[in-house]
């Protein structure tokens, strides 16, 4: 079984999100591409590595139990799968007073592009969808719309660099064309932390 939970890896998300941390006044903007600790998700590379899969996701809205207004994440397309990768979940919610910080800025009737996996951070059998990258994408172009900081001129390899202003027929091509980590290939039907962790001992 395969829960449609968000479980955060990386502070790519965060800073994507265009938001302030609470109780923060320090920009997202400054935050590292990625603070990840299970596996890599900063690059392209890394995308390929240990994503399965790049998602077009629209807001809307909608009402939860207590009453207060909450955004649903509904998935529209897949423009990338990681090769036998396991099917992404029909929707997510983020709203109201459980709405986290990596995702306050999702808003209704804009799109986003989140590269996504799905990792049994908890080790208990039932691997949850987790995020390496949410980025605004109105229209169809990287950081237009509803939230998205712009790549650090100091990260120039990351991979919100290399799909910053592109369209989805091109940030489709990019990661069709990115080859995974040549090392990561022969544990590809890990988990990514696993998959990590199998790469990492043999470097």
């Amino acid at each position: 079984m395969r829960r449609f939970t968000v479980a955060v890896i990386s502070l790519g998300l965060l800073a994507g999100s265009g938001c302030a941390t609470p109780g923060s006044s320090r920009s997202p903007c400054e935050e590292p591409a990625s603070a990840s600790r299970a596996f890599p998700s900063s690059t392209l590379e890394d995308w390929v590595t240990y994503g399965d899969h790049a998602v077009v996701l629209r807001g809307v809205g909608e009402l939860e139990q207590n009453g207060s207004e909450g955004v649903r994440l509904r998935r529209e397309r897949t423009l990338w799968s990681r090769e036998q990768a396991p099917a992404p979940p029909p929707a997510e919610t983020f709203g109201g007073t459980h709405r986290r910080h990596d995702a306050a800025a999702a808003a209704r009737d804009h799109q986003y592009l989140l590269i996504g996996t799905w990792w049994d951070d908890q080790q208990d059998g039932e691997p949850g969808w987790a995020h390496l990258e949410l980025l605004a994408f109105d229209d169809g172009v990287v950081g237009r719309g509803s939230a998205g900081c712009r790549p650090r001129l100091s990260d120039p390899a990351s991979g919100r660099t290399a799909v910053w202003g592109r369209t989805e027929a091109e940030v489709a091509g990019l990661l069709d064309r990115t080859p995974p980590d040549p090392d990561a290939v022969p544990f590809l039907a890990l988990g990514p932390d696993e998959r990590w962790q199998q790469l990492a001992s043999t470097r």
